[in-house]
Parts: C-alpha cells; structure tokens; sequence
C-alpha cells in the first residue's frame, strides 16, 4: 500500500490501515525490538508459545501496535492471523475461533488468506533451499509423505494436510479443495466428511476439537519450516466483555487456553489481546487468570524494561505530547521518503507545524484516544500539502460509522 492510500484511509476514518503501519509507526520501535528478540527468535526457536495482553483504551493505539507488529513477524517468517473478536463472534465457540484463525490466516510474502493459501506456501517454504527440480520433488514428497504421523495435538489434522497436499502434489484438485474447506473449519459436514472418509465431529465434540485443531494449526506451521505463528486478536473487550452469566466462563475459557499454549510442544505461537484497561481490572477479579497474568517483577512492567511481562499497556510508554508528536513525525517521514521529490515545502517546515498541531491535540484532549484525532489531522494536512501544495491544518472527512482505532 503506497503512501497516498494510506493517508487517504487514516484521514477519512481514522483506522489503523491493513498494510503499511510500520512505514510511519516508529514510537515502538524499541518495543517491537525487543518483541521481535525474545518471542520471534529466542521462544520460537525454542518451541515454545506465549501471550500478550495489548491495554488501552479506545483510540490509544491497539489495532496499530498489533498490525506493526505482524508485519515485523512475516518480514521475519512467521504466520499471522488478524480476528477481530467482537460480540459476533462468540469466544467459548472453540469451532468458531479456530474458523476465524483459519479464515484471516496468512503467510509472509503473501498477500492473500485463508488455508488454501497456506498449505500452497508450506509446498514453497520447504522446497525454498533446495536447488534443483530432483531435489525439490525428493524433499517436498518426503515432508507431505511424513505428515499423516506427525505428533500434532490433533491426529485428524494431521491426516488431512497429508491428504490434501498428496492430492495437490498428484494434480487430484478436488480432493485438495476439499480438505481446504475440512481444514477451513467444516467438519461438521456429512457429505464433506463422507467424501474425504472422516468422521463427522459431533456436537460433543466440538468444544476440545476446537481448541485441538487451533494448536494443530500452530505445529503445522512450524512443521512446515515457517518461524512460528502470530495470533492478534482485535477488540477483544467486545468478545470477552460479556454478561455477568457468561464472564466466569469466558475467563476461565481464556485461562485454559493460555495453559494450552504454555504446554503446547513445538508450536512457537504468540497469542495477542488488544483489550481496555476496565477489561484487564476484571481479569484481575479470577484469581486463576491474574496468577497467570502478573508481571514477573512486582512493580516492573513492559516499558520499565521487562520485556517477558504479560502485559503491554500503552499508556504507561511516554508522555501524551512526545507520543503525539512523535506519531506526527512518522506520518512525515513515511510521506517524504515516499514523495518527497515532487514537494517543494521542507521537511523541516512541516515538522514545526506538525508540533504546534500536537500541542494543541494535546491540550484540547488530555485522554489517549486523542491519538485518532492527532492521526487523522496530520493526515489531512500531508495529503493538502500533496494536492495543493499549501502547508496548512485542514479538517479530516469525519465518518463516525466507520471510525476505529489508529
């Protein structure tokens, strides 16, 4: 996504875009180096899978941190998957989860989603250092003829990625686009299961084989030679902040699944939260879960330098103003190493205006979601100064419907 699009988007609703974040998100960049070496390299080398729990409030930046950070992890190898967990989709559902994981699932270098994707780019990942056409054909048939026995947590999974990637490697399409709709979450389908001789899991059943299925995902992923998985899910405060009747469930789901993934064997996931600070002070109420989620130094969060901290929270990494104006200046420098041969204003004149707008974003708004506010002024600005060539703070479109966090 060039530049011009992505303040086009940030202008008009305020979001942050699908793609690009990290070419104007520096302020964490020391967050996300620190991220990327414990949990992309050192963790994931090790197996092993983690969570992180991303706190602020409306508009202070969690759909950002999470989308920057997923481009980091597919620049370095890894699989992603975006799902926001709104009250459409119900998280004590384990089927329904994994359908979202599996749906938005996308792997680096590419562009598109979903399981069919991913299966075709486990084919290139593990033929990627292999040099001739013998050698990729021996290789590739070898790692699909091994899948059906590999030690994932659910066997069924296993079994169908072997069939699948054997059918495609044999040109037998139908089967393959058949296990990709198994594989995509319909198990529960007579004819489907009857057409691929498998069982059709039971009502039951669903609840374990959904969670079984998510963290067979996860091994196959790293099976296939990928770094691991990053699993962001996005306004989570909508999903798990439920009626009183169903919050003890939900939590006590979450910390299971947390338990899971601690224990899961060679998975190498990071599962990510974006949630609100009163969502985190509930979590604190179920003592299981808050055991689970307390800093490993009393005291010492994320940005006091404890990078193994549970939780991330966003209003604790600088002062409003810096953090403002900082954003301003990425919004700057992402549009002049973009374009800036075609602008006659120095860099150094739309920084100073750029200052004088966060101060005054600042003052008129002491709460982190001024940050919207900020993104899509500054935005508004860079795209006049692009189209008109004036240097001037002009308003953004405003569409409430479709405003979200920057």
């Amino acid at each position: 996504m060039d530049s011009i699009t992505i303040l086009k988007s940030v202008a008009q609703y305020g979001h942050a875009p699908q793609e690009g974040c990290k070419l104007f998100g520096a302020i964490y960049d020391d967050a996300f180096a620190r991220l990327k070496k414990e949990y992309l390299f050192e963790q994931f080398e090790a197996g092993s899978s983690n969570e992180k729990f991303i706190i602020g409030p409306f508009g202070s930046g969690k759909t950002h941190f999470l989308r920057q950070f997923m481009e980091i992890a597919r620049d370095e190898e890894c699989v992603t998957s975006e799902v926001m967990l709104n009250k459409d989709l119900d998280f004590t559902d384990n089927i329904a989860v994994y359908c979202e994981v599996a749906r938005e699932i996308r792997a680096p270098g590419q562009s598109g989603h979903g399981i069919r994707n991913l299966l075709l780019a486990s084919l290139d990942q593990v033929a990627k250092d292999t040099t001739s056409n013998e050698e990729q054909e021996y290789l590739v048939s070898s790692w699909i003829k091994g899948l059906p026995n590999a030690d994932f947590k659910e066997s069924k999974f296993a079994r169908m990625v072997g069939l699948g990637l054997d059918s495609y490697h044999r040109g037998e399409f139908d089967t393959f686009e058949a296990v990709c709709r198994w594989l995509s979450g319909e198990v529960t389908d007579a004819i489907l299961s009857k057409q691929l001789s498998i069982a059709r899991i039971q009502r039951n059943e669903q609840a374990r084989f959904g969670r079984r299925m998510l963290l067979s995902l996860c091994q196959f992923i790293k099976y296939a030679g990928f770094r691991g998985t990053v699993i962001a899910f996005d306004e989570a405060e909508q999903g798990l902040a439920r009626d009183s009747r169903q919050r003890e469930r939900i939590l006590s789901m979450l910390q299971s699944g947390i338990n899971a993934f601690a224990d899961l064997i060679d998975g190498s996931a990071l599962i990510m939260y974006g949630i609100t600070p009163d969502l985190a002070e509930r979590f604190d109420s179920f003592a299981a879960l808050q055991q689970r989620l307390a800093d490993p130094l009393p005291g010492k969060g994320f940005f006091d330098g404890t990078t193994l901290s549970p939780k991330i929270d966003l209003t604790l990494r600088m002062e409003p103003y810096e953090d403002l104006k900082a954003m301003g200046y990425g919004f700057i420098d992402m549009f002049y190493k973009s374009v800036g041969k075609e602008i006659e204003t120095p860099i150094e004149d739309v920084r100073k205006v750029i200052e004088k707008l966060a101060r005054e974003v600042f003052e008129n708004d002491l709460t982190t979601s001024n940050r919207r506010d900020m993104a899509k002024r500054t935005a508004a600005l860079l795209l006049n100064l692009y189209q008109s060539g004036v240097l001037e703070v002009v308003a953004p479109v405003v569409d409430e419907e479709k405003e979200s966090e920057v």
